[in-house]
């Protein structure tokens, strides 16, 4: 399908989004996770991170999802008028830009010259992480919320993608595809097999490749790669929710843990009905609208689940402060 029928959906979803928040017909939190959500799509599309739509157009909609968040924010005093720096020692403040810039160096260097291979979408998170580092004392002031969620988000992020990737490289002297396919193949592949096998299909998978036959009797397969594993979902999930947790209570408690164990569960087995989902699309009616749906389904679903969850989490959340009291 062309991408220009493609941005028309987009924008027509948006800007439904963006006139519900704007008319006021959903309370503040609802509102809040309307905008979470087009900054989401926003920052996928700029980065290329699971998300097949331009660029520019990703820049458009973090731009206004951000503007319009402050506004949400400043509104109902979650951000006062000094800067926060998270207690952190003003020594250690100092140092922040000199980390920034030396990160940035050194995914330079390791890109350029120990791989030898062009900047991906990990590249750029640990990127928006070293330009936070450098402009954190900088634009505090600006909100300071949204400034520390994105950093503890951007940290905790970089943690589970970034780093597991970096020591497999030191320890490896690269990073092969067989990585990846290892963790695909396991993940998802493999139980994506199952399941349709035990459903009555031909399906058959060998590392990270899914075949299976249409209805017509033919053929087709699929390669899933692992921007298809979940992995990115999972690692925004709990970086924003500990993130959040953080913010809201100043610690990390069991609850946080346990409701983030939940959340991870949800997002694997939600992935997992995305692609049986795709893969289904093929089987019955053939494999352009498989890959249009592929392209596009991944984040209604995980709009749905984290929606579930986080009602699910606010009324029981506020129930134990409830009795607390």
């Amino acid at each position: 399908m062309p991408i220009y029928p493609i941005l028309i959906i987009y924008l027509i979803i948006f800007t439904f989004l963006l006139i519900i928040n704007y008319l006021r017909l959903l309370d503040n939190r609802s509102r809040l996770f309307i905008l979470a959500l087009i900054i989401f799509e926003g920052f996928n599309s700029l980065f290329s991170i699971g998300s097949y739509l331009p660029s520019h157009f990703g820049l458009l909609i973090l731009i206004v999802g951000l503007y319009l968040i402050k506004n949400e924010l400043d509104e109902y005093s979650l951000n006062s008028n000094k800067p926060d720096y998270l207690g952190i020692n003003d020594n250690y403040l100092n140092l922040f830009p000199y980390i920034g810039f030396l990160g940035i160096c050194f995914i330079h260097v390791f890109n350029t010259y120990l791989r030898n291979d062009t900047y991906g979408s990990n590249d750029f998170l640990a990127i928006f992480l070293c330009t936070i580092l450098i402009l954190y004392k900088k634009i505090n002031f600006f909100n300071s919320y949204i400034v520390n969620f994105t950093l503890i988000s951007l940290f905790i992020s970089n943690i589970l993608l970034v780093i597991p990737r970096l020591l497999y490289f030191i320890s490896e002297g690269s990073i092969e595809e067989s990585f990846d396919n290892k963790v695909v193949y396991y993940f998802l592949n493999l139980p994506i097999n199952q399941i349709l096998t035990a459903l009555g299909f031909d399906v058959f998978s060998n590392s990270s490749v899914l075949k299976f036959y249409t209805i017509q009797g033919t053929m087709e397969s699929v390669d899933i790669g692992r921007t298809c594993s979940g992995l990115h979902s999972v690692a925004i999930f709990i970086s924003a929710f500990m993130s959040y947790s953080i913010l809201e209570n100043g610690k990390l408690d069991s609850s946080t843990f346990n409701y983030t164990i939940l959340g991870i569960l949800v997002s694997y087995f939600a992935n997992l009905l995305r692609m049986l989902i795709i893969v289904l699309v093929g089987i019955y009616i053939d494999f352009e609208t498989m890959m249009w749906v592929h392209s596009h389904l991944g984040w209604v679903i995980f709009t749905i689940w984290i929606f579930l969850f986080w009602n699910f989490y606010d009324k029981i959340h506020n129930k134990t402060i409830s009795k607390s009291i």
